[in-house]
């Protein structure tokens, strides 16, 4: 199904995609930094890492790391945890080259 769509297509799709992503930029709390610094790391780590899904697991990850190291337990839920362990453990194999 990916070969019948050019490469040139696909393309100018994620770049719609990315300017779509960025329009939603304005309404992150910038002054909270439990929420800007994992927004800010999803962010860049995106294409740093060449990969959506890493950026995003970044942010994740930062998120519940941040809101722990805060004391807010209560504000991390229960699949931001589910999501962090799996992020963690995507992270982990794919650095040890499991």
């Amino acid at each position: 199904m990916f070969g019948v769509v050019p490469a040139q297509a696909a393309s100018v799709a994620m770049v719609l995609v990315g300017a779509m992503m960025m329009m939603h930029i304005g309404e992150i709390a910038w002054s909270d930094l439990s929420v800007a610094i994992p927004a800010f790391l999803a962010i860049v780590m995106m294409p740093f890492a060449y990969d959506i899904a890493s950026g995003i697991g970044i942010g994740v990850i930062a998120y519940t790391v941040i809101k722990t190291a805060q004391g807010s337990l209560r504000e991390v839920g229960l699949l931001m945890w589910v999501l962090s362990a799996v992020f963690a453990s995507h992270f982990s194999m794919h650095a040890l080259g499991l």
